[in-house]
């Protein structure tokens, strides 16, 4: 880690909305000339996000795409936010404005990049114009939609063969973590050997050494660290009392506390003189000496602990004051101060007994495990089928979306802790092994065990400097590369001219143009073209901070956005190029592909999960290897100067040298430091919000359009409902939720009105009852202290997946032979064909439902999203001010 921290350049938020602005002025420009004869406002903009959900989330997502590009009305949305699976299909239509639709047709216009109006028509061809390999030479008509209709299974499209290769690699990554992991702990054993075989040498002689069983010697090194360390500190506290008087005339060692504690010093070691030396030994009894001798003992260690708490609360005192200065830090304060630090040295203390007890307990234990090894290895073996039922126990989606019962947060917690604890054991009993075994079968051998010690520091220091072993070591990447090949590939033209039998259809092979590079994707022709704003959604998982523990023990995240124009952090503005400046040069950002970043974006299973994160989920999933995140290289962030003691500098260090193992322990024990080391745990998007629409807030944006597919089969409205805990915290946004009669009479209501829902508690729908088209949910953001006032708001329309009087027949028979649908668990990634359908043919008849009116007015397609904007924005002034809120 740096020595010095980077200066982070920020980039006023005015600016990049400023520079936004401009790029969806050019956008407008090449879809409707004339709406771009000024810079828009934030209230005239547009979005559209596209929620977390899996392939669940992407496949109703697409479906929407396809119900707004047959309405005219896709190529009107501005900004598209796009969160976990969101992203897949979010990616794969922004990507269509930067491939060319055909390669091999030269001349017509289609070996050119796709416009806005190109992309609707592509989005709103019929699937059925000509079915899968009707050709075996050429490709269908629009093959981008077959594409991705062939990837409904993308993490295993060809069945046996991605099947064999996933557990390859995941045996491969799972080895490799686990030498990382068992690296560490053989070595960490090795070094206690040699401490406890060092104060055994130092406390008996040779001839006594082999009398005392291993782990003996830990045990006195613990108990002397109670002695002269915990417990001094602890009676020191104590003894720093705070002056009657804050006139600084006295320095603040001058209290009755401290000196009373000088003089029942010397008052114990008076004590235990003279009962010690009171008498000859001759003249008594064996009992009254025996007594006599033991009270002189108990004095003397009284005396000396006490001298002891005294000589720590000096030097503590001595180094505050130093730190202080001679400034106007009163006597109270510094007291304060002295306290403060005590107790920090108990916790120090604290934890280094802890640490050689435990190892003193794991040497001690060793011997006896040997002779059961086998046995625990069956029993291991025997009980994989108990713990599988076990874990078919519990639930694998909340039922009612509340939180999870306290039994299942200590099953979890209890099961990582056990994972953890069989991991250190197997690991002892091998390094015990090695060493009775190979290293040094007659006996300790100092020589031995300091080169052993040297090798595995060599090894360990070896994979220490490889950071990148901890990102080839998950599983990230073959998820992201499934997502490229599915998605991505599906805009990419070159698949299907190969030149080669049936190209197209080769799902199965990756190809090198499927992926698009950063740069590339938000490249300046691709607003020409009438490119949306894509924004990606992600988290930076954070559980440690110096300065806000509402992230660390809440949220335990912060968001992260990709955007075209600077890197989002919480709210702060970087520049891609040049975020911050370490030594006079520009610290140079990891370099990640769009794929990458979708993958990212939809790393939902991790040692990190946001507000969910917990000890026993994270020891679970490292030593499982379940690690869908990514340790992105960034800059540590401008944090005030803070004191470091002797133990803060040897952590530093260490962790400067063993480097990966330091990161791999942070996911081990949940211990994220968000943006405070040059390394952030990014994860899925939705581990902090899951709707997409946090960010639109953020830019005021007129009106949003959310599809609202994260798992929800109680229809809870979780993920809503944190959107609006959220906004209203970091923004101050208040929601209206409007229904059918806030907009009049009936007679006169706008036809669009049919497709809103107005039940307070809402369900997943039967689609028997003609009066059942609810569709979409409407919302009204304002924040009460805008000087704008109510009209800079946002009009929120929220579609929620479900079933409807207009739903089609296929449909309603496949929710009847799936009650989960259309909520079925994010777990299952893997759709068949009539699944996908299902979900795609859902979405589309959510736009069809509510904007197939909006679009047939007088007023034409074009403006269809401002009439229901307008109209949503009147009807909550409208309903503020009989509230008197307006």
């Amino acid at each position: 880690m740096p020595t010095a921290t980077p200066a982070a350049t920020t980039i006023p938020a005015t600016q990049v909305l400023g520079d936004e602005l401009e790029l969806i002025r050019a956008r407008r420009r090449a879809n409707d000339p004339q709406l771009a004869a000024a810079r828009p406002r934030s209230r005239e903009v547009f979005g559209l996000a596209l929620s977390g959900g899996g392939i669940r989330s992407a496949t109703v997502s697409l479906g929407v795409l396809q119900g707004l590009a047959r309405a005219g009305l896709l190529h009107r949305f501005d900004y598209l936010s796009t969160v976990s699976g969101g992203g897949y299909i979010g990616a794969f239509f922004a990507s269509l404005f930067r491939r060319p639709l055909d390669g091999n047709d030269k001349g017509n216009g289609l070996n050119a990049a796709a416009t806005g109006h190109d992309a609707e028509r592509i989005l709103a061809e019929d699937f059925s114009r000509r079915p899968p390999g009707y050709s075996p030479t050429a490709r269908p008509l629009g093959w981008q939609l077959q594409w991705l209709r062939k990837g409904s299974r993308y993490l295993a499209p060809s069945g046996a063969g991605d099947y064999l290769y996933a557990v390859a690699l995941v045996l491969r990554n799972l080895v490799a973590i686990h030498y990382v992991l068992g690296l560490a702990l053989v070595l960490a054993v090795l070094l206690a050997i040699g401490l406890d075989w060092v104060v055994q040498m130092a406390a008996f002689t040779m001839a006594d050494l082999p009398g005392h069983a291993s782990g003996f010697g830990l045990l006195l090194l613990s108990g002397a660290l109670g002695a002269f360390w915990v417990a001094p500190s602890a009676l020191a506290y104590f003894a720093a009392e705070t002056p009657k008087s804050d006139d600084g005339k006295l320095p603040w060692w001058s209290t009755r506390t401290f000196w009373s504690f000088i003089a029942a010093t010397a008052v114990a070691i008076g004590l235990s003189w003279w009962i010690g030396s009171f008498g000859d030994a001759g003249d008594l009894s064996p009992a009254p000496q025996a007594w006599r001798l033991g009270v002189a003992r108990l004095l003397a260690g009284l005396a000396a602990l006490m001298l002891l708490s005294v000589a720590m609360l000096l030097v503590v005192g001595t180094l505050a004051r130093h730190r202080a200065g001679r400034g106007e830090t009163s006597q109270a304060r510094l007291l304060q101060g002295i306290r403060v630090d005590l107790t920090q040295v108990l916790a120090h203390g604290l934890s280094f007994l802890l640490a050689a007890v435990s190892a003193a307990a794991l040497l001690l234990l060793v011997p006896h495990l040997r002779e059961y090894t086998a046995k625990l290895v069956a029993a291991a073996v025997a009980a994989a089928p108990a713990a599988r039922f076990l874990m078919s126990l519990v639930p694998q989606r909340k039922k009612d979306n509340e939180a999870s019962p306290a039994w299942l947060q200590w099953l979890a917690s209890a099961a990582g802790v056990l994972a953890f604890t069989l991991l250190v054991l197997g690991w002892t009993l091998a390094a015990d092994a090695l060493v009775s075994t190979w290293l040094m079968p007659t006996g300790i051998s100092g020589f031995a065990v300091i080169t052993s010690v040297l090798l595995l520091l060599a090894l360990a220091f070896a994979t220490g400097q490889s950071f990148q072993f901890l990102n080839l070591t998950t599983i990230q990447r073959m998820y992201a590369s499934r997502i490229i090949r599915s998605y991505l590939g599906a805009s990419n033209a070159e698949r299907s001219n190969a030149g080669s039998r049936s190209a197209w259809q080769r799902i199965s092979e990756a190809h090198p143009r499927d992926d698009l590079p950063r740069g590339e994707y938000y490249a300046a022709d691709a607003w020409e073209r009438g490119a949306p704003l894509h924004l990606i959604n992600v988290t930076i998982n954070q559980t440690v901070s110096d300065t806000d523990p509402l992230v660390q023990r809440d949220r335990k995240g912060r968001p992260l956005v990709v955007s075209p124009c600077a890197l989002g952090v919480d709210g702060l503005w970087y520049d891609w190029d040049r975020p911050a400046v370490e030594r006079g040069k520009p610290v140079r950002l990891e370099a990640l592909t769009i794929g990458n970043w979708i993958g990212i974006s939809g790393a939902a299973f991790s040692t990190g999960l946001g507000r969910a994160t917990s000890l026993g989920k994270s020891m679970l999933f490292t030593i499982g290897n379940v690690r869908l995140g990514h340790w992105w290289k960034a800059w540590p962030e401008e944090r005030a100067p803070r004191k470091r003691g002797p133990l803060d500098l040897l952590a530093r260090g260490i962790s400067r040298v063993f480097t990966t193992q330091a990161y791999l322990a942070s996911e081990l024990f949940a211990r994220f430091s968000g943006t405070q080391l040059p390394y952030w745990y990014l994860t899925d998007g939705g581990h902090f919000e899951n709707t997409g629409v946090y960010e639109l807030l953020r830019r005021r944006v007129g009106m949003v359009l959310a599809c609202d597919n994260g798992a929800d089969p109680s229809y809870q409205l979780e993920d809503l409902a944190n959107l609006m805990r959220l906004a209203r915290i970091d923004m101050g946004c208040e929601f209206v939720r409007l229904v059918r009669e806030d907009f009049g009479p009936m007679a006169d209501a706008p036809r669009w009105l049919n497709a809103v829902i107005d039940d307070q508690r809402l369900t997943r729908g039967d689609g028997n009852e003609d009066k059942d088209t609810g569709r979409a949910m409407l919302f009204y953001a304002y924040r009460p202290l805008d000087p704008d006032g109510v009209d800079s708001g946002t009009a929120l329309v929220v579609l929620k997946p479900r079933l409807a009087h207009s739903t089609p027949l296929d449909v309603l028979e496949y929710a009847a032979t799936s009650p989960t649908f259309p909520q079925e668990t994010t777990a299952d990634q893997f759709f068949d064909e009539g699944q996908w359908e299902s979900y795609r043919r859902l979405g589309a008849a959510q736009c069809e439902d509510l904007f197939a009116a909006a679009a047939s007015t007088e007023a034409g397609q074009v403006d269809a999203l401002t009439r229901l904007r307008d109209e949503i924005r009147a009807a909550a002034r409208k309903k503020l001010a009989a509230a008197g809120n307006a």
